[in-house]
């Protein structure tokens, strides 16, 4: 009796690497911009809400989205502080 032929792709699909991930979003929600500060999110919510501290916010209506390049640059000046 013959043997089957494999039924493998031949195109090189399977070289095709799983790591491919998608890159890091680069907008924040509240939670998750609080987690990234390691903050709570009322904590961060109130700073926003006073204006203190110069956080760089985006707002859309009643949310607030944190651009994660903005925090970056943020945090670096006040470490330069």
């Amino acid at each position: 009796m013959a043997a089957k032929p494999s039924r493998e792709k031949k195109h090189g699909s399977e070289n095709r690497s799983l790591a491919l991930a998608a890159p890091p979003l680069p907008k924040f929600n509240v939670a998750e911009a609080a987690h990234y500060l390691r903050l709570s999110a009322s904590t961060l919510r109130t700073r926003v809400w006073r204006r203190r501290v110069g956080l760089p916010t985006i707002r859309c209506g009643r949310r607030i989205i944190f651009d994660r390049e903005a925090l970056d640059a943020w945090l670096a000046r006040r470490a330069e502080k």
